[in-house]
């Protein structure tokens, strides 16, 4: 499976994933220590992408992904909201480097996904007002419904359009989307291209590290096949704690997920 992470951060998404799919390697029976050696290094190389816009951040993301046996370096640091992968005035050789590479991958490879995996910004918003996030608004379908819009929202109109046909979205989103009557324009949009599969809802202090007490919830979502294939019974579920360590820092996703 190729998998995506358009805001991903220092990489904690990919690193989690590229473990579950090295360890199911390693599970085969049917494989020798040489077959399982070269899928784990086809795996690392090939099969992991990650977008960040910050280029230090981008940076620490590449560090951890190498520290972690990643060789493939598949992390760009670029604006993956931004549909034409244009280079800004200013940006400095290695982003302009990073763009280029994205846009060739993305646009002239016409490269989609089977899974995503991501934690998108909840107070990042792109507006009309401002001549570059006015540009990128027309390019979103998203676009014509306000005047500035939340990158989280903008995020599954892109991820939609970087997924394969039945792909898999799995993201946590501002609870807002859910709830709120003003976004529920947001909400129906999202019935139209995805089947939602499973909510998760998440207590207040999920992301007290990073400075935030937003409610959110996890979506797994599934790109529809065809635009009318409805929607069937969703799995919904509260989770009420979140593990946190003894230097009081909150555990993986993955490890949230399992309990």
């Amino acid at each position: 499976s190729d998998i995506l992470d358009g805001c991903c951060g220092s990489g904690g998404f990919l690193i989690e994933a590229m473990a579950l799919m090295t360890s199911q390697v390693k599970q085969r029976n049917d494989l020798s220590n040489v077959e399982k050696n070269g899928i784990i290094k086809i795996v690392k190389n090939n099969h992991l992408f990650g977008v960040e816009a910050n280029p230090e951040i981008a940076s620490v993301a590449r560090m951890n992904m190498y520290l972690h046996g990643d060789g493939g370096s598949n992390i760009y640091s670029t604006d993956c909201l931004d549909k034409e992968i244009l280079i800004e005035e200013g940006e400095n050789q290695e982003r302009k480097r990073d763009t280029e590479q994205l846009k060739d991958l993305l646009i002239e490879q016409e490269k989609t996904f089977d899974i995503i995996l991501t934690n998108p910004p909840f107070s990042m918003k792109y507006s009309k007002g401002d001549q570059n996030e006015n540009r990128i608004l027309s390019s979103y379908e998203i676009g014509k419904l306000g005047d500035s819009i939340k990158s989280n929202i903008l995020f599954i109109e892109r991820y939609g359009d970087l997924l394969k046909e039945a792909g898999q979205l799995v993201t946590i989103i501002d609870d807002s989307l859910l709830n709120s009557i003003n976004d529920r324009k947001y909400l129906k949009y999202l019935r139209e291209k995805y089947i939602i599969k499973q909510i998760i809802s998440l207590p207040f202090n999920t992301f007290k590290n990073a400075g935030t007490s937003t409610k959110t919830s996890i979506l797994f979502l599934r790109k529809k096949t065809t635009p009318d294939e409805q929607q069937p019974d969703i799995f919904m579920s509260i989770c009420n704690n979140i593990p946190f360590t003894r230097y009081n820092k909150s555990c993986s996703l993955s490890n949230v997920c399992s309990n």
